[in-house]
């Protein structure tokens, strides 16, 4: 993500009362970004709602299935991973790994 993209992000959040900027005690040109009660609270729900939705996909599976799942799932995950040696061999040189990505 370019840094300019990120910023409109945590000044929307900010404008949300999700996060707070403040300034950092050990480099005066930096901030810190804190969660506020608000960005708390979302961030109980969003982990709520994702474990719900986890629930509710897997119910057909066992546990000893959903742990095959799970490891399979971070098998392919690793090997997808930007320092892995098959990213790097599919990735075009000279190409941003984003942009890679989508194909640009």
């Amino acid at each position: 993500m370019h840094p300019s993209g990120l910023v409109a992000i945590i000044d929307e959040m900010e404008e949300r009362g999700l996060v707070k900027r403040q300034d950092s005690q050990d480099d005066r040109r930096t901030y810190e970004l804190h969660l506020t009660d608000k960005g708390q609270a979302a961030l109980r729900d969003i982990g709520r709602v994702g474990q719900e939705h986890n629930e509710s996909l897997c119910a057909a599976l066992s546990p000893r299935e959903r742990e095959q799942l799970t490891g399979l799932l971070q098998r392919i995950a690793d090997d997808q991973g930007p320092h892995s040696r098959r990213s790097s061999r599919l990735q075009p040189t000279g190409t941003p790994p984003e942009k890679a990505m989508l194909g640009i």
